[in-house]
């Protein structure tokens, strides 16, 4: 049998308990797991309570090996837990807000069925680069969703997809030059200074 190119990652738990967060953790850890995966947040609770959830994980968590959060996608969620040192997520938001008429922008998530978008011939996102961008503009996804076409639903998670992979490139250069900090910030302040926000 060849050799195995697989990771077990241990899931901790606990809740909104952060002592059983702590057991759970130390308990995983006596497996000796290759990777540190926080479950059982971004459920539904306040965001600030999920970051205190996860702070604390990662106090009683290795350094040596990869930390994924389970479940988050969202742009300022993705920021938010790397900045705490969190390597990897996953999520099915991208597509389900893709499905829901939401479309990720520089300027925050839009609502692309609002009528202010039935004569904008722009793209989604003027920085993306993605098959949606290239090809369509605002109107025709709009109109796309009006007449309940399963092309749709496609454009959209294809443009949310693009402009997340398109995001974490930005984010991993911006570690590796250091400035990650001022990135994450000005990526928020325009993320959330737009007055025409789905969220």
């Amino acid at each position: 049998m060849g050799e195995s190119h697989q990771l077990l990652f241990g899931i901790t738990q606990g809740g909104f308990y952060s002592d059983l967060r702590e057991e759970s953790t130390q308990r995983i850890m006596e497996m000796e797991p290759q990777g540190f995966a926080i479950g059982g947040l971004s459920v539904g609770e306040e965001r600030q309570l999920t970051m205190d959830m996860l702070d604390h994980s990662l106090l009683h968590a290795p350094d040596d090996r990869p930390r994924y959060f389970m479940g988050l996608g969202d742009p300022i969620g993705i920021l938010e837990i790397i900045s705490r040192g969190v390597d990897m997520f996953d999520c099915v938001l991208p597509t389900r807000v893709a499905r829901n008429q939401m479309v990720f922008t520089r300027d925050g998530v839009v609502k692309i069925s609002k009528k202010l978008y039935e004569r904008d011939f722009r793209p989604i996102d003027d920085d993306c680069s993605c098959y949606m961008c290239r090809n369509y503009t605002r109107a025709y996804l709009r109109h796309l969703f009006k007449a309940n076409e399963m092309l749709a639903g496609t454009l959209a998670s294809i443009h949310n997809l693009q402009f997340l992979q398109t995001m974490i490139g930005e984010i991993r250069n911006a570690i590796v030059t250091g400035t990650f900090a001022e990135y994450k910030s000005a990526f928020i302040e325009r993320y959330t200074s737009s007055s025409d926000r789905a969220w």
